[in-house]
């Protein structure tokens, strides 16, 4: 889910933010806006209507804003941080934008973004109520903008929820306004993990919901058409523009202003599109990204893909660290990703054959310890698990598997953690940057989908699942 809304008391108010207001530019009203209007934004139309292309800049940015939801009201936000700065001299700021007009209408626009102005691309689009949910509306923007701005690089950031690589029960995702609580000890919002992410949206579904997709999992929700992008539109939609409009090239940075995208599950099908992903592990506040100190990085000439990633990483810190120690962001690497999934292979075939083999349960007892909750670090979905600290508890816990061969039980010591060390620097490799709040500092940058009783029905169908020998442990795990 992105961008977690929370619901604040007055009491609630007066204690947390007092104090964080003043150590932070962040403000109470960007986190909960209450006066919020589409006129805001429309406002800022011009008359002017772009149909030709323009000069080739450096970077064409691309955000695809699916807000025919609750988060609508942040959806504006965002887009009036664009307005500070707008396209500079060297990027251009390009937003398709599904809203719903103050509650009622449904319409789509799309804009590009100058100082304090909006520019319509063209009337025909503007007009059009579109679902955001449908690759063919994520394709035909993202041509559009291409087309109409090109640029030696591209980045696209898909900004809504998201729950990472499973697939929720419902097409509309619940408000989850307990997750953030208030802790008066050190003035600070913290995650209330009493509170387990699906769990919590499975609990509103019923046998009469709209039944599940085995496709994966999904982000940009729409409301009106109770639509959304799976695991397999996504790839689709990615693909798609790759081919039609990059000349197969990739994009440089596929962004997700989301919550819990940050998977190997998410970085495989990401892997084959773009050179870089940025993503967070954890749930996100809904005030999200902080798009105009983005684009004032984006006044320098020359910013390549990678210092832009961290650049983003690094205002998400700078924009957070004050009010809440439960948040991440990671820029990562997509030529290390395949090599990642092959090293899981490998620790996956050699943690099933020593289950065959183990002697008292040793095996077993070790693999539960290593992925306990109070270990390993888990997330507000907890069946998402970091795996860079996955590993450094299975590295620990090596010497104490024992199997019922001492021959066996010897090599079965030097291959695990041989493929165990060479796992952490493969993770370590893929990290461009990262930011880990102080409650879960020992995450890396990169989750992996490790349930403690059952397998999610639509985890099977992820690309990840059907390909990799992990998805044959986790039985194993459960008995």
């Amino acid at each position: 889910m992105k961008k977690t809304i929370f619901c604040i008391s007055n009491l609630f108010l007066t204690a947390a933010f007092f104090a964080t207001v003043h150590s932070t530019d962040q403000s109470f009203e960007s986190f909960y806006p209450e006066n919020y209007s589409t006129k805001n934004i429309t406002d800022k139309e011009c008359t002017e209507e772009i149909k030709s292309p323009k000069q080739t800049k450096k970077w064409t940015i691309m955000v695809y804003m699916a807000a025919d939801n609750d988060l609508r009201r942040y959806a504006i936000q965002n887009i009036e941080e664009m307005l500070k700065i707008g396209s500079t001299n060297y990027a251009n700021m390009i937003i398709h934008l599904d809203i719903r007009e103050n509650q009622k209408k449904k319409v789509t626009h799309r804009y590009f973004v100058e100082p304090n102005k909006l520019t319509k691309l063209n009337t025909q689009s503007n007009e059009q109520c579109m679902d955001s949910g449908a690759p063919e509306t994520f394709i035909g923007f993202c041509k559009q903008a291409i087309q109409l701005f090109p640029a030696e690089k591209y980045a696209v950031i898909f900004w809504n929820h998201g729950t990472g690589p499973l697939d929720p029960y419902r097409s509309k995702i619940l408000n989850p306004n307990n997750f953030f609580k208030y802790n008066p000890n050190n003035d600070v919002l913290e995650i209330d993990r009493s509170l387990a992410f699906f769990d919590s949206i499975e609990e509103e579904s019923t046998l009469s919901a709209i039944a599940p997709k085995p496709e994966g999992r999904g982000i940009c929700f729409d409301d009106s058409t109770r639509n959304y992008i799976t695991n397999a539109k996504l790839d689709t939609c990615l693909e798609q523009v790759r081919k039609e409009a990059l000349n197969n090239a990739k994009f440089d940075i596929v962004g997700f202003d989301a919550c819990l995208m940050s998977g190997i599950e998410i970085a495989n099908i990401v892997k084959k599109h773009s050179k870089i992903m940025i993503a967070s592990q954890e749930i996100e506040l809904a005030a999200g990204w902080k798009y105009d100190k983005i684009l004032q990085a984006l006044q320098q000439a020359n910013v390549s893909a990678e210092s832009l990633s961290k650049t983003i990483v690094d205002i998400y810190r700078h924009a957070y660290n004050p009010i809440t120690k439960d948040l991440t962001l990671s820029a990562l690497n997509m030529d290390a990703i395949q090599h990642i999934e092959n090293n899981i292979n490998i620790v996956s075939q050699l943690l099933n054959s020593a289950l065959d083999l183990q002697n008292e349960q040793s095996v077993i007892t070790q693999l539960k310890d290593c992925r306990n909750k109070h270990k390993c670090t888990q997330f507000e979905e907890p069946s998402y698990v970091d795996l860079g600290h996955l590993y450094k508890n299975l590295a620990a816990a090596t010497n104490s598997m024992k199997l019922v061969d001492a021959e066996k039980e010897k090599q079965f010591h030097k291959d695990f953690k041989l493929a165990i060390s060479e796992g952490l620097k493969l993770i370590d490799q893929s990290i461009i940057d990262i930011y880990t709040g102080g409650n879960i500092k020992e995450a890396k940058g990169i989750s992996i989908y490790f349930p403690e009783k059952r397998i999610h029905n639509s985890y099977p169908y992820t690309p990840f699942a059907k390909t990799n020998n992990w998805i044959n442990l986790l039985p194993k795990y459960f008995k």
